[in-house]
């Protein structure tokens, strides 16, 4: 959460917009976003680290791949934390305040958290494909 939000205070920094934060608190105008526990966006990355290790456990149980995958999903899983944070700062400054509370809220995180799933996917999916270096089907060997 305070990685998070300190991201996205730096990300928004670089696009001029003034900003500050107290812990995980970030102000935006006269708009706060408290990137807190009660948030669904934590319970969105609980399900994102769940459901994306099942996934990889799916796609490369017998690989060695399944553990490159590990620092991969945690690494994605905050991006798209920080990317909702992001997501909700740009609404406020740029939209309509009302569409980062509530119920448009909890859609963008499921967005958000379904953008990640297709890519991790997609990322398990190319793992999955790739031959080992000294196998023979990327030697060129002929075993008889």
């Amino acid at each position: 959460r305070l990685s998070g939000a300190h991201a996205a205070e730096i990300f928004l920094q670089w696009g001029g917009v003034a900003v500050e934060r107290i812990g995980t608190l970030v102000s935006v105008g006269n708009v706060r976003i408290d990137v807190s526990e009660a948030c669904g966006g934590l319970n969105s990355l609980q399900t994102m680290l769940i459901g994306g290790f099942a996934l990889a456990y799916i796609q490369l149980s017998h690989s060695r791949w399944f553990w490159v995958c590990v620092p991969i999903l945690l690494a994605v899983t905050w991006f798209a934390n920080t990317l909702r944070v992001l997501l909700t700062a740009f609404i406020v400054v740029w939209g309509e305040p009302q569409w980062a509370t509530g119920q448009n809220h909890e859609w963008q995180g499921l967005v958000v958290l379904f953008a990640c799933f297709l890519f991790c996917s997609g990322i398990f999916s190319g793992l999955r494909e790739q031959k080992k270096p000294n196998s023979p089907e990327t030697s060129g060997e002929v075993l008889s």
